[in-house]
């Protein structure tokens, strides 16, 4: 009998080792993340439209466990979808994709955060651009608007003068084909206009040197040179028959740009020719063929 105390101090002790060596099933119920009652009272709250108040639910789940995957996804798309904060919801949705990598929702997730990424860049271009750099952007735009204006001016100076060009290369091959045709009266006016400008001369007399007396001889002298010929220059007035003619009067040609609705006899009558000399002067140029815009030749008398 005295033995039995000794056997129940080993059995008391052989308990206790069981217990510390934790043979004994744990009765305590593991974690389960959708029974949490925060949680829960976040849900019911989104239910409610009551965004902030489930916001400060899931806030409380991961107060008490931080590694809430569920809590951090609701968390995530309340910040994406109701908070507009996409940074926040990137955060959050990062957390859920690095607790749980093999979820079923992962690909959903990650698009959701590109499209929040490239969101954020958008907003962040414009706004951290310095303001010398926009006044510059604005100072090169105004620059390249006035050189795109005068680029422009300058076209229209250089078409006007390539019009200009067109227009006296055309009135110097009409005059060069007129001085071609006529050279033998313009020859003939010149040589009669010099002819009468320029005197007869008169003819020159000649004095011989008087032959000295008698009486003043005393001696022998030598010989005094012959004095040299007198010659008048003095022109007489030219008969009436010399008087200088008139000169003939020049024909030349003038280009005329047409306009609508003119014919030959309207530009005769504008410039005071005849329109048979019109036609002549444009012999390539029928009168059927007028119109708006063309360059012709009127021969215009000149004096």
């Amino acid at each position: 009998m005295s033995n039995w105390p000794a056997i129940w101090r080993i059995f008391l002790l052989s308990c206790l080792g069981f217990v510390w060596s934790g043979c004994f099933p744990n009765s305590q119920k593991p974690y389960e993340e959708d029974k949490d009652p925060y949680f829960i009272e976040g849900k019911n709250r989104f239910r409610s439209y009551d965004y902030s108040g489930a916001a400060e639910s899931y806030v409380r789940v991961l107060n008490n466990n931080p590694n809430s995957a569920l809590a951090h996804f609701e968390l995530g798309m309340i910040y994406k979808d109701k908070a507009y904060d996409p940074i926040a919801a990137i955060y959050h949705l990062d957390r859920y994709l690095r607790l749980r990598p093999k979820s079923d929702l992962g690909e959903v997730v990650k698009m959701h955060m590109e499209a929040m990424k490239i969101d954020i860049a958008k907003s962040v271009s414009y706004g951290v651009v310095a303001r010398d750099v926009q006044r510059q952007m604005d100072q090169l735009i105004t620059n390249n608007l006035a050189l795109r204006i005068e680029m422009t001016n300058n076209r229209a100076t250089i078409a006007t003068n390539r019009f200009e060009s067109t227009a006296l290369k055309t009135e110097l091959a009409a005059l060069k084909e007129l001085f071609a045709r006529r050279p033998l009266g313009v020859t003939n006016t010149v040589t009669n206009y010099i002819r009468s400008a320029v005197p007869a001369p008169q003819n020159r007399t000649v004095l011989p040197p008087s032959a000295p007396s008698n009486q003043n001889r005393t001696a022998p002298r030598p010989p005094a040179p012959s004095p040299q010929a007198t010659i008048a220059t003095r022109p007489s007035a030219p008969s009436s028959s010399e008087a200088p003619r008139r000169a003939a009067p020049i024909v030349v040609n003038r280009t005329h740009l047409v306009k609508a609705g003119q014919t030959y006899d309207s530009i005769a009558v504008q410039y005071g020719v005849s329109a048979v000399a019109v036609k002549a002067a444009n012999p390539r140029i029928d009168a059927g063929q007028l119109s708006a815009g063309q360059l012709i030749n009127v021969p215009v008398s000149r004096r």
